[in-house]
């Protein structure tokens, strides 16, 4: 035993080469060293000093498999209506069907990777499609089971054609010649959950533009402002009409970045909201990803709250193609977890 590490390694090669003299073999051990000392122990009758270590695909050639799983013939959500199909049925080698279902109890999380040009987008498209047969268990007020409700981040357009195929929405952000209305982040102010959004939202902008959180000072002026908003009509809530009613310079000068008299008010000043949800929506982000972090994450965070306000109960998909771009970012990262 010894507190350095290379005086202690230097020993165990000198005690290995002398076991060595004498006739026997040793090792160092290294992934396995807790095991081997507790087996060296008088009375230490389970681990074992050389009990080696193999891979699970070892482990999984040697399982005593008879049959091949055909998978679950009804989807297992419980947040689904009872005898709800799988999610699809395939083919595998040799003709045998297979039942895919993502769901394992009510969580349907689901990781999809792999090298450029395998196909990662058709399987995201393929799933999304087949997803659109679900219903909600439950019912709304008026006794009807809600449609799944599908809101996706694309990039490279590879679900437009599919968007269409279902008369859903597709919005190209961050396009020029997009045929996108400005979006309204503070149309909905009415409640005071989405008031507290609206004035977090504003203060993420101010520190994007300042590197600066807002001091209490500002963050009280962000607010009356934001109270002030919202006693005027909806289609009065644009960017722009808050910066004119915020007296503190800093947060004016700031947020004019994200107006109509900046760079980024052809995307954050509207002055007519978005339409109501539909049950397919998909955003193709490609070029709003490559005007950097300061542009992209406040339409981004908007967006996430259109989803999170679609929420009503019926089933929700949230797609992320390419996520490792979104979820890059800590804020964004931190709601999606």
């Amino acid at each position: 035993m010894h507190e350095d590490r290379e005086v202690l390694t230097e020993n165990a090669r000198l005690v290995k080469r002398e076991i060595e003299h004498k006739g026997f073999s040793a090792r160092i051990e290294t992934l396995n060293t807790m095991k081997a000392w507790l087996g060296s122990i008088a009375g230490q009758t389970y681990p074992n000093i050389r009990r080696p270590l193999i891979n699970t695909q070892n482990l999984a050639d040697m399982l005593p498999l008879s049959s091949v799983c055909p998978g679950l013939q009804n989807n297992p959500c419980p947040l689904y209506p009872d005898n709800s199909p799988a999610l699809s049925q395939v083919v595998t080698t040799g003709a045998t069907p297979f039942r895919l279902n993502l769901h394992v109890d009510d969580v349907g999380h689901t990781l999809v990777f792999g090298p450029t040009g395998a196909g990662k987008s058709t399987l995201l498209a393929f799933l999304l499609a087949q997803s659109c047969r679900y219903w909600s268990k439950a019912v709304d007020k008026s006794g009807k089971h809600l449609p799944a409700h599908i809101t996706a981040f694309d990039k490279g357009c590879s679900l437009f054609t599919l968007c269409h195929a279902v008369s859903g929405r597709h919005y190209n952000i961050g396009e020029s010649d997009s045929s996108l209305n400005a979006l309204m982040p503070l149309a909905d102010v009415d409640t005071d959950a989405d008031n507290l959004w609206a004035q977090e939202w504003v203060s993420i902008c101010y520190e994007l533009q300042t590197g600066l959180a807002p001091t209490p000072k500002q963050k009280m002026e962000i607010h009356r402002a934001m109270q002030q908003m919202k006693q005027t009509s909806k289609h009065m809530r644009s960017l722009g009409n808050f910066v004119m009613t915020v007296q503190d310079k800093e947060i004016h000068q700031a947020l004019l970045h994200y107006t109509l008299s900046g760079a980024m008010g052809h995307l954050l000043d509207g002055k007519k909201p978005l339409e109501e949800e539909h049950n397919f929506v998909v955003y193709e982000i490609d070029e709003l990803m490559k005007l950097g972090d300061k542009n992209a994450l406040p339409v981004l965070l908007y967006l996430f709250r259109r989803f999170e306000k679609s929420l009503k109960g019926q089933p929700s998909i949230l797609s992320l193609d390419e996520a490792w771009i979104m979820l890059g970012h800590p804020v964004f990262r931190e709601k999606n977890s």
